[in-house]
């Protein structure tokens, strides 16, 4: 076999934050970010959480109270806010 010329690759490393975060997410950080939810789990079932971060491609990280843990992190897209959280009250 043949030596292989080296190419110069055409890939870049950049850094997220010098663009602007996808549709809506800025809005959705702003109206759930840090707030206490409830959050419907996979088996239908509501728990108790709190809203960790949303990322600039719109996914949305739950962190949902465990007893004896730290919790448990549950994502989801921006898209489902409206079938999957809802603000706790008091």
């Amino acid at each position: 076999m043949g030596k292989q010329a080296k190419k110069e690759s055409q890939w870049k490393l950049v850094d997220i934050s010098d663009y602007p975060p996808g549709p809506g997410v800025a809005a959705a950080r702003e109206a759930w970010q840090g707030k206490e939810v409830e959050v419907r789990m996979p088996s239908g079932n509501w728990r108790r959480g709190k809203v960790a971060y949303i990322a600039y491609d719109g996914w949305l990280t739950v962190v949902v109270y465990q007893r004896g843990t730290s919790g448990l992190g549950v994502g989801f897209p921006i898209e489902r806010i409206p079938q999957v959280l809802r603000v706790v009250n008091g």
